[in-house]
């Protein structure tokens, strides 16, 4: 018998996912709890950069934050 991997949705990816709606239309303390939420990550990811550690950090953020913008946007 095969075992099935299946995601568990949880209550927090629920409310991150209503903040990325939020942040979409420039809610912008949705978009704070984002990257907030994303802040170990983003601190994690810093080290793999070849920049200071807080630009590489504010790349990482200001990717994130124009993904976010564009999401459901027409290409």
């Amino acid at each position: 018998m095969e075992k099935k991997d299946f995601a568990v949705y949880t209550n927090e990816d629920h409310m991150i996912e209503s903040y990325f709606e939020k942040a979409k239309t420039g809610d912008k303390k949705a978009l704070e709890i984002i990257l907030a939420y994303f802040d170990e990550e983003i601190q994690y990811l810093s080290k793999y950069i070849r920049l200071p550690k807080e630009d590489a950090m504010q790349s990482i953020r200001t990717e994130l934050i124009a993904y976010i913008l564009q999401l459901d946007q027409p290409k």
